[in-house]
């Protein structure tokens, strides 16, 4: 995948992560704030129990937190680890470039310009 693809994707899963953990944080506290109204809506328009409300509810949020965790975190996580990796092996593989310089010798660089300098020299 292109890396900015990448980026792109993991920024959107945790935006996305975000905005839906604060989505679930305002559903539970509407839910504790709301809980003796709700449970008589309920009981008045739909003929259950306030058992049956609170199941339905705790099925609600055990519901949400897989949605959350799988369909958000688990991809944004995979993408940020694909992208890290790549970020190492792409900064190992300039480092390597720029130790060697044209006539074959071994240098390590002391300062970040001369290793950028080394890095152009590398690639001509």
């Amino acid at each position: 995948m292109d890396r900015d693809k990448i980026i792109f994707f993991r920024n959107f899963f945790f935006t996305a992560f975000i905005i839906a953990l604060l989505f679930a944080l305002f559903y539970f506290g509407a839910t504790l704030l709301l809980w003796n109204t709700g449970a008589s809506w309920t009981t008045h328009f739909f003929r259950i129990d306030e058992k049956e409300f609170g199941r339905l509810v705790l099925l609600f949020f055990i519901q949400l937190r897989v949605v959350l965790v799988f369909f958000f975190l688990v991809p944004a996580l995979a993408l940020h680890w694909i992208f890290t990796e790549e970020a190492i092996n792409r900064d190992l593989n300039d480092l390597a470039k720029c130790m060697w310089q044209s006539n074959g010798m071994l240098t390590v660089p002391k300062r970040r310009e001369d290793a950028y300098a080394l890095r152009k020299l590398s690639r001509n």
